[in-house]
């Protein structure tokens, strides 16, 4: 008898712990034993906007992308420095490219613009440091090819063998070439192994009846619009995209929240356009929650960083207690100062995606979600 008492004991003491959280609330006017019920409160923005980010060019990521699609055109360098023992008599080169995804127009080859860069340059200093090119670098027009677009498809694009000899014997005359998608294509984003991938960039090079291949040394996409002179994308609405990083900021009445109350859930929900045509399927929707007491000076809250992720149509925290007792608790207390909430990719610099979100002026407003118990 009293084992069987000992297991409904327990079976009650579970049962009550798990009523008093949140997310194990079924009857919405359950008492609690100190503070009363579970309440829930939803706030809508009252303010939001998009901040372009300044770093628009990758370098060692797994991806390479020629896009031409809502005003954003990217295409991409690539160097060769370690060539063939100058010993070697090359007889015929070609490159070698993977095409590991595309989004926007059908279709199974694309065309492309071959050039040479007329310019030396580096990755890391020219590309992703202080030089930063948002457009073409000096280049000179080669040829026009034809790109598979399958997913694992191969491209292989001759090159002039004595560019290669060129190259064995100074290295400093090795520019590489740059590739872009043609005028033509108008609606297409193109995703190509990078040097970091599995399927890097190689030149496949012949010589006395064998061949052997080298590995992409330097590569880098470059995306070119006008930041200057307006949006890429339409003036409605917010944005989140990766590629050219922007960032959605969103703004709430933070002073509507309860004085009086213990927090315990608490989710940003950013409702966005699923069909959005620029967003690409081949990214994940991976993003960073950050907190900003004055996002132009770059005046961030400490430690009060989130992930976030899509579900059912809206952006929305991994981790919704976490923010309830790190964020929401404490900005409530007065504790912290708050007047953004920042939102962006993870990865930023990776492949070029682009989602519409539906922001303070829209039906379908962004919304701080919370539960919470009252003193």
């Amino acid at each position: 008898m009293k084992k069987s008492l000992f297991i409904i004991a327990g079976i009650l003491l579970l049962i009550s712990c798990q009523s008093n959280d949140p997310e194990f609330i079924n009857d919405p006017n359950y008492k609690t034993d100190r503070y009363g019920s579970f309440k829930v409160d939803t706030l809508y923005a009252v303010k939001d906007s998009t901040v372009w980010a300044d770093t628009v060019n990758t370098n060692n990521t797994l991806r390479l992308s020629m896009t031409n699609m809502g005003g954003v055109k990217a295409g991409f360098v690539i160097k060769y420095l370690d060539v063939p023992a100058d010993t070697i008599n090359v007889s015929s080169a070609k490159i070698r490219f993977t095409t590991l995804a595309h989004f926007g127009q059908a279709g199974d080859e694309a065309l492309v613009d071959m050039y040479s860069t007329t310019k030396l340059w580096d990755a890391l200093d020219d590309i992703n440091g202080d030089k930063i090119w948002h457009e073409n670098p000096p280049i000179s027009f080669l040829k026009t090819v034809n790109f598979t677009l399958k997913d694992s498809g191969i491209t292989e694009i001759d090159i002039d063998p004595e560019w290669v000899k060129t190259w064995q014997g100074n290295d400093s005359l090795n520019y590489g070439f740059y590739f872009t998608l043609n005028p033509a294509e108008t609606n297409l984003n193109v995703e190509l192994g990078s040097k970091q991938s599995s399927f890097p960039p190689q030149i496949v090079y012949a010589y006395n009846d064998t061949s052997d291949t080298v590995q992409a040394t330097n590569d880098a996409t470059i995306f070119d619009y006008d930041r200057e002179n307006g949006r890429v994308f339409s003036a409605s609405g917010g944005y989140i995209s990766a590629g050219i990083p922007t960032r959605y900021l969103v703004r709430f009445d933070m002073s509507a929240l309860k004085e009086n109350a213990i927090y315990y859930y608490a989710n940003l929900a950013i409702p966005f356009e699923q069909d959005f045509p620029y967003r690409n399927s081949n990214k994940s929707d991976a993003f960073t929650f950050t907190s900003f007491e004055d996002y132009a000076n770059n005046d961030k809250n400490p430690g009060y960083s989130l992930s976030m992720n899509t579900a059912a149509g809206k952006t929305r925290i991994t981790n919704p207690p976490t923010m309830a007792t790190d964020f929401i608790q404490p900005t409530r207390n007065g504790d912290i100062n708050h007047q953004w909430f920042s939102v962006q990719y993870t990865v930023e610099s990776d492949v070029f995606t682009a989602m519409h979100i539906y922001g303070a002026d829209s039906d379908k407003k962004p919304m701080l979600i919370v539960k919470y118990l009252e003193k």
